[in-house]
C-alpha cells in the first residue's frame, strides 16, 4: 500500500536535500498513523533524511523504527534542486529511469541499494507487514524491484508530494 505525506517546503525543488516537513506535511503524518494503528506492523524502515523520520515519529512509529540508509532518496547529482521542467529544458529526451542522473546515481545503483533489503525483508522467518517511510522515486523503485520478491507485505509511506503525469517521478513505463 502506497501512501503519499509528509509534504517538505518545495519553493526550491530539492530531492535529496534535506529539509523538515511542512505543517500540511506533519497534519497528514499524523493522520497516516490514526489511519495504520489498526494495520498488524511486525516491523518499521525509515530513511535518515529528515522528512522521512519526522514522518514515521508523527505517524507514532518512530520508537519502533529501523533507519535505514538503503532508503535514501535517490541522488540527483547535477539535477538536484531542479524541477523536472528544469532539466528539460537542458535534456529534452531526459528520464530518470532511464537515464538516472548525472554526477549522481544511475536506476542501477538505486537497485543495487535495495539488494540488502530485498533479502531481508523476503526471509520466510519475516512475518507481518513492514511499515517503510522513505521517498517517492526511492519507493517506486523499491516497489518495482521487490514485486513478486517478498513474502511479506510491504507497506510504504512516501515522504514527497504527488508528482504529476509525465514528470520524472512518474512510474516508468511498462
Amino acid at each position: 500500500m502506497l501512501r503519499r505525506s509528509g509534504r517538505r517546503p518545495a519553493s526550491t525543488r530539492p530531492r535529496r536535500t534535506d529539509l523538515p516537513l511542512l505543517d500540511e506535511g506533519r497534519g497528514k503524518a499524523e493522520q497516516l498513523g490514526r489511519d495504520l494503528a489498526r494495520d498488524d506492523v511486525a516491523a518499521v524502515m525509515v530513511s535518515p533524511l529528515l522528512r522521512a523520520r519526522q514522518t514515521c515519529e508523527l505517524a507514532g512509529f518512530g520508537s519502533d523504527a529501523h533507519v535505514r540508509v538503503e532508503l535514501t532518496e535517490w541522488n540527483y547529482g547535477r539535477y538536484e534542486g531542479l524541477t523536472t521542467e528544469q532539466v528539460h529544458r537542458q535534456a529534452p529526451d531526459w528520464n530518470l529511469w532511464r537515464d538516472g542522473a548525472p554526477n549522481g546515481e544511475s536506476p542501477a545503483q538505486v537497485q543495487r541499494r535495495f539488494d540488502t533489503l530485498l533479502v531481508e525483508l523476503s526471509r520466510p522467518e519475516r512475518r507481518g507487514n513492514v511499515l517503510v517511510f522513505a521517498h517517492g522515486h526511492v519507493l517506486q523503485a523499491l516497489r518495482c524491484a521487490g514485486s513478486g520478491s517478498s513474502s511479506s507485505t510491504v507497506l510504504c509511506s512516501i515522504s514527497t508530494p504527488p508528482v504529476s503525469a509525465g514528470s520524472a517521478g512518474s512510474a516508468p513505463p511498462a
